[in-house]
């Protein structure tokens, strides 16, 4: 059963694709980001229908309280989000450094909170 469904996952994964580069109008820059996101999407599937054992430990892990998984996932969301505001979004480019630099400063403070937890409990006093 397995078998059958990374099979559909990719069929249905090759429709979304050529949907994309061959019928719906878009900017090149949204294809080529959309293609990225589907086929690392896909991978990241496909991996956890095979090796379930494997997904279920990488879950597992943990920084400070928050799982691993969530970490990564929201430092790819801010670099999508920061690299579709520096390509897409006609801004200054002394804003566009000033907001790049903003936005990495936070993460980096935020991701300082999840390893030194006691650091922020200091903070408020």
């Amino acid at each position: 059963m397995m078998i059958l469904e990374v099979l559909g996952v990719i069929a249905i994964a090759g429709l979304f694709l050529w949907a994309v580069n061959s019928i719906i109008p878009m900017q090149p820059q949204f294809k080529n980001a959309l293609n990225v996101l589907a086929i690392v999407a896909l991978g990241i599937l496909v991996i956890s229908l095979l090796l379930p054992g494997l997904t279920a430990s990488i879950m597992a892990i943990r920084i400070g309280s928050t799982p691993a998984v969530h970490v990564l996932g929201i430092i790819a969301i801010a670099g999508l989000v920061l690299w579709g505001i520096n390509a897409i979004v006609p801004m200054q480019p002394k804003f566009k450094q000033v907001m790049n630099i903003v936005a990495v400063v936070l993460l980096c403070v935020w991701l300082i909170t999840l390893f030194v937890p006691s650091l922020t409990s200091h903070i408020g006093h």
